[in-house]
């Protein structure tokens, strides 16, 4: 038998082996923005000019305001970061969402009530 041919393999087991581990998802990526709309199943970001959309499989990972939050509690308008990572299907998969929601600043004279 050639000396390459266990070589080879073992070059190709190594390269087979780090294909299945990248295939697997990539990390968590990073997403900061205002929420645009929200749902029991997704979350919609505005992250600079674009529009994201999550979906959300695990309503216990949404935070508002350092509180366990429900998708439906969100508003247009909270400032949010969502943690996400590429599904099978290549949809984004929000693994966590953070958002504060901006108090509204009334001007003097304004009636609030």
């Amino acid at each position: 038998m050639n000396d390459a041919f266990p070589r080879m393999l073992a070059a190709l087991c190594l390269l087979f082996a780090l294909l299945v581990e990248n295939s697997h998802g990539d990390a968590a990526q990073k997403y900061i923005g205002t929420i645009h709309s929200a749902d029991a199943n997704q979350v919609t970001l505005m992250v600079g000019t674009e529009l994201v959309t999550f979906r959300v499989e695990d309503e216990t990972a949404i935070t508002l305001d350092g509180k366990t939050a429900r998708a439906a509690d969100l508003r247009d308008g909270d400032q949010a970061t969502v943690n996400a990572e590429k599904g099978q299907d290549f949809v984004l998969r929000a693994v966590d969402v953070t958002a504060t929601r901006k108090p509204v600043k009334h001007t003097a004279g304004e009636n609030t009530h």
